[in-house]
């Protein structure tokens, strides 16, 4: 039986889960097929966690933490190096950690980008075996960088996206270039310049209630936004009209990653946005490119051979 399946059985049978968070992201690790979330924000102090989460079909199951507390987390794996390189954002002295699924070790020191509070972001470039960095602070212009034999570089560019916090950042496979998205402005990394992509139609979203994720079975950037699901298909927006969205429209902070094991876009929690409420959601919702469904944990019936 391989390690995904036992991973799959162990989830079930201690009804594991983490406990209340926003701000950890979900993201693909491929050696144990499955998603992660990494810290976030807990309450009710607020504190920053080091908590490691794995989301296989079977549900939840614990992974070894962080050396560090993480939040506003960034992450993406880097198939050259089999590895999820991981920062988390806002804190200046964030090292650049990798994660394999078993053992954490240090990439690098800070990024000394000069930003106040700066939110990093994120993606992989097969093409040019780099990972790209959109780090980001309110009244100041977006600064890229690339991570490559262990060294962050800062580029020099003419143009870039503007600044700001909690944007999304994809790799899109199909197209070869990274997606950026602030609510208002779609924006194109081609690994080496950044175009203002002015599509025709697109979303309208706050910071905060909304995030993406790149869908691979269908080669769409996926985008949820207060009960809106939107795909990016390399040229426009669509806005799409299933027959069941997530329940809480107004949900804030929320996590969202392609589980590319199982071919689905799963949504996992967030906070109310409704001011004065701190009122956390743990429930997950999959999307399978038609409709959303509320995830179900499912045990393969081969792994019943174990008993």
């Amino acid at each position: 039986m391989t390690v995904a399946a036992l991973i799959a059985v162990f989830a079930v049978l201690v009804a594991a889960q983490p406990t209340p968070r926003i701000d950890g992201g979900l993201f693909y690790l491929p050696p144990a097929e499955s998603l992660v979330t990494l810290g976030g924000w807990g309450p009710s102090t607020w504190d920053p966690l080091n908590e490691v989460w794995g989301l296989s079909g079977a549900g939840w199951y614990s992974l070894p933490s962080a050396p560090a507390p993480l939040t506003h987390t960034a992450a993406a794996w880097d198939s050259s190096r089999q590895q999820l390189v991981v920062i988390g954002g806002v804190f200046s002295d964030q090292a650049t950690l990798g994660f394999d699924g078993t053992t954490w070790t240090q990439i690098t020191g800070p990024v000394n980008t000069g930003l106040a509070g700066a939110d990093a972001e994120l993606a992989y470039d097969p093409v040019k075996n780099e990972i790209v960095g959109c780090f980001m602070s309110y009244g100041s212009a977006n600064q890229t960088w690339v991570l490559k034999d262990g060294q962050w570089s800062q580029l020099t560019l003419g143009t870039q996206p503007p600044g700001g916090m909690d944007v999304g950042f994809v790799y899109d496979e199909a197209r070869q270039n990274a997606v950026w998205f602030n609510g208002t402005e779609t924006w194109i990394w081609n690994g080496t310049a950044w175009a203002n992509a002015n599509p025709a139609s697109s979303p309208s979203a706050e910071m905060g209630f909304f995030t993406m994720t790149y869908d691979s079975v269908r080669q769409v950037t996926v985008l949820f936004a207060k009960g809106e699901t939107w795909t990016w298909n390399g040229s426009n927006w669509t806005k799409l009209s299933p027959a069941h969205t997530p329940d809480n429209p107004d949900r804030g902070f929320f996590a969202f990653g392609f589980d590319k094991s199982r071919g689905v876009a799963v949504l996992f929690g967030g906070e109310a946005a409704q001011p004065g409420e701190e009122s956390l959601f743990m429930d997950l919702w999959e999307w399978d490119g038609q409709d959303w469904k509320v995830f179900v944990p499912v045990v393969p019936v081969s792994d019943w051979s174990l008993y």
